[in-house]
């Protein structure tokens, strides 16, 4: 079981979207504390700042943020060319998401650049992350 800190504000909806659409992952999804070690960090786009220096095995990140990270690596997400995970489209039948650049997933894989098809109806600054800890937990169908 991998566990996946979660930086959110309260009122954002997110936790329970990504519960949701991580059930069928080996990861447990908590409340992020600075003072605990985690296999990924997810900082959501609604995540307010912190001074805090946020460490995990991956930090998943939305791109140009500003936040002090420590991590074997990061996956910044968004719509823009140098982030590692985009939306290469977003159509009333699901989300095409693209890996821009190989990871390296928890079992130690790599995983390489390509897309993933889902059907998931959200938007893509949800979708974005919670992609990268699927992709992350070995799973390459979105939709399972």
């Amino acid at each position: 079981m991998n566990k996946v800190g979660v930086i959110d504000s309260e009122d954002s909806g997110f936790f329970k979207v990504a519960r949701k659409k991580l059930s069928d992952c080996p990861v447990e999804l908590v409340k992020w504390n600075a003072s605990e070690e985690y296999d990924a960090v997810i900082i959501s786009g609604h995540a307010a700042p912190t001074d805090s220096v946020i460490r995990g095995g991956a930090v998943i990140t939305p791109g140009g943020s500003r936040f002090k990270i420590e991590s074997k690596f990061a996956i910044s997400y968004g719509m823009s060319s140098r982030d590692t995970i985009t939306a290469s489209s977003n159509s009333e039948d699901g989300i095409v998401i693209a890996l821009s650049r190989d990871i390296v997933d928890f079992e130690g894989k790599t995983v390489q650049r390509q897309e993933f098809t889902s059907n998931w109806k959200m938007s893509a600054f949800n979708a974005l992350p919670i992609a990268a800890v699927k992709i992350l937990s070995g799973k390459t169908d979105l939709n399972s």
